[in-house]
């Protein structure tokens, strides 16, 4: 039996309808400016404008989900309605700031496609815009991406794609495959039933319970990863961290893994051919798919 956690980090609190709030951005004082003048200190508070957008689309017209072009976070979450809600939440320093945020969403041949924006002038600090998607049974999730932000995907249906450039990924309970990637932020996958590939440039990777793996991967970052089955091969490799991979009791696999500079530890192979304190050569079960396992700086378990 394969064990996993996964962690999703919670969102902020919504506002009701279209209406508008006054709220401090930042907890306590937004800006902090002390001055030790004459034993004066001066404190400056920024407050900020909310504003909730929702759309809503009867799930009987929507096949598929398409969230490209994002800004900022995006929350995704499998329900039982009857409809597909997309949420905005706009935040900024003031009105204008709001007002230069805009949500698309646009229902074309069954495909349901959101985007979001922001105006070039307007800097990270003084506006955004997140998303949050309720995604009815039935309702496809074909892709998610956002430019600048953070993604958490529970209870959907895919075969589906997520990227973001700057951002972690999260994804629970997904039914279909999953590729995720990431420039710089961590990724955490946990009871995928198809086969998750996921990337990153910088950060950890966390494979929890998948139907099956493909390339598993970062140039800088510690990876553990359940490897339960691998459709036609399989690749776990790190350019600087440790590395732990558990085998599923049904797989099949010839395994290879080497380490640049660490050791590399195996107990869950049913064979093995070559063992050194950098590289193990063996079969798990009957062997036959090929994984192959690599740090070029750290170690190796394999379990």
């Amino acid at each position: 039996m394969m064990r996993g956690v996964a962690t999703m980090r919670d969102r902020a609190q919504s506002d009701d309808g279209d209406g508008l709030s006054r709220r401090r951005l930042l907890a306590g004082a937004a800006a902090v400016g002390a001055t030790g003048l004459a034993g004066c200190a001066s404190v400056v508070r920024v407050d900020g404008v909310e504003r909730t957008v929702e759309r809503s689309f009867p799930a009987s017209d929507v096949t598929s989900l398409r969230v490209t072009d994002a800004v900022d976070d995006i929350a995704l979450t499998g329900t039982a309605d009857s409809s597909v809600r997309v949420r905005a939440k706009k935040r900024g320093v003031k009105r204008d700031s709001t007002d230069a945020l805009t949500l698309d969403a646009d229902l074309s041949d069954g495909v349901l496609s959101v985007s979001t924006d922001r105006s070039d002038s307007l800097g990270t600090w003084r506006a955004g815009i997140d998303l949050e998607l309720h995604v009815p049974d039935g309702v496809a999730v074909e892709a998610a991406a956002t430019t600048d932000g953070d993604i958490v995907a529970e209870g959907v249906g895919g075969p589906a794609t997520f990227e973001s450039d700057d951002g972690d990924i999260t994804v629970r309970d997904l039914s279909g495959s999953a590729t995720i990637r990431t420039r710089d932020g961590d990724i955490a996958a946990s009871s995928v039933d198809g086969r998750v590939t996921a990337t990153t440039r910088d950060g950890d990777v966390t494979v929890r319970a998948p139907g099956a793996v493909g390339t598993i991967g970062t140039d800088d970052g510690d990876i553990m990863a359940d490897v339960p089955r691998i459709e036609s091969s399989a690749t776990v490799r790190t350019g600087d961290g440790d590395i732990v991979v558990r085998f599923g009791d049904d797989l099949d696999a010839d395994v290879e893994a080497t380490t640049g500079d660490g050791r590399v530890l195996a107990t869950g192979l049913a064979n093995v051919d070559t063992s050194t304190e950098t590289a193990v050569i063996g079969q798990v079960g009957l062997g036959g798919t090929p994984l192959t396992v690599h740090s070029d700086d750290g170690d190796i378990t394999l379990q």
